[in-house]
């Protein structure tokens, strides 16, 4: 380990933190360190230190080593946290292990506290690693997406200038230029998921809220639906309450999209029957339901169904150029909202999702 690295001790007794140091150095690890024994000094050191890993005593005159992991995790600090103490129990090892401590090392025991560190930077820069490798990864497909979305664009307006009557084309090649617009509006799509889901991943999602007719968009949304139902010959239903539904507090672009995910997904995944769209108040929320008779969700992968990049196997199976975004995005998007969303489902028979927005107060 060629890195120095910063190592935060809450240790009331000198000596021990003294052998502790050395049983580090003797094993060739790199570091400096800086050992507090108060709550005050141990929380200016998380900020002013910024410790790679911080080792700590349980039992202090001042202090609770318990307490003081806590406060890392509150805090969102990514530094390992390793126990160092006296004789104790199994039950408190136990216990600080479920809490987030990476290790817990006796000082009786102090041959075992440089593979325990070594251990626990390790992990660390494999997670960084990780991270950076993702962000990259991310960054790339932001890229690539961005510049694809350009030319996309540009071929599906001259293919909706061609479908519109202005220029004459022959009847033979009208279902050819449809075929094509219809793909390269599918492309597109798919891209704005990915971009939406990077976007999601990195915390770039912003919502603008705003008193929202969910009726509006959802009425919008069914109209648009119907016309795929008929294509694909499913029978389409819309329910709406025998009152107008009070406004929600939300961003409409980002509750359009999620009624497109659910009731696009209804569709897609429904080869004969019924998608019935319906909305009601439930308490003091709007309730949207999207209802189909199509493939289901198999029970053992249900649990995953809201997982990046998840299909179930039936669905792929039915449509294998899928991404696995949809339920992703809307489930983020509801969540941002300070709704709900949830589904059943039982497969060969069909799925129920709903969502619950909060009414605008």
């Amino acid at each position: 380990m060629e890195k120095t690295y910063r190592i935060l001790m809450l240790e009331d007794v000198a000596s021990d933190a003294e052998l502790a140091e050395r049983a580090l150095k003797s094993d060739g690890i790199a570091f400096i360190s800086r050992r507090v024994d108060t709550e005050s000094a141990f929380e200016s050191a998380l900020d002013e230190f910024a410790p790679d890993l911080i080792l700590v005593d349980y039992n202090l005159p001042q202090y609770n080593g318990m307490v003081a992991l806590e406060r890392v995790k509150s805090r969102g600090i990514a530094a390992p946290v390793i126990f160092h103490t006296g004789i104790v129990g199994d039950q408190l090892a136990v216990e600080a292990m479920k809490k987030g401590a990476v290790d817990f090392v006796l000082k009786g025991s102090l041959p075992m506290l440089a593979p325990a560190v070594k251990r626990a930077l390790q992990e660390v820069e494999q997670a960084v690693a990780a991270k950076e490798a993702d962000l990259l990864k991310n960054k790339f497909i932001q890229v690539v997406s961005h510049q694809f979305r350009t030319p996309l664009n540009a071929i599906r307006w001259n293919l909706e200038t061609l479908l519109s009557g202005e220029i004459d084309i022959p009847p033979e090649a009208r279902s050819m230029v449809r075929n094509s617009y219809e793909a390269d509006i599918e492309v597109i799509s798919r891209i704005s998921d990915l971009l939406t889901a990077m976007d999601i991943v990195e915390g770039r999602i912003a919502i603008e809220a705003d008193d929202v007719s969910l009726e509006s968009i959802v009425k919008t949304t069914f109209e648009e639906a119907k016309k795929r139902c008929a294509v694909k010959g499913l029978t389409c239903e819309l329910q709406l309450p025998p009152e107008s539904l009070p406004s929600v507090k939300a961003d409409a672009s980002k509750i359009r999209i999620i009624v497109e995910k659910l009731i696009g997904n209804a569709i897609d995944y429904t080869g004969q029957g019924a998608v019935s769209v319906a909305l009601e108040r439930v308490g003091q929320s709007c309730r949207l339901t999207v209802t189909d008779t199509g493939v289901g969700i198999p029970e053992a992968e249900q649990k995953r169904i809201f997982t990046r990049f998840f299909r179930s196997s039936n669905a792929t199976k039915l449509m294998p150029d899928g991404s696995g975004l949809g339920l992703y995005i809307a489930k983020n998007l509801v969540d941002r909202h300070g709704g709900a969303i949830s589904f059943s489902s039982v497969e060969n028979t069909g799925s129920k999702f709903w969502v619950d927005l909060p009414i605008s107060n």
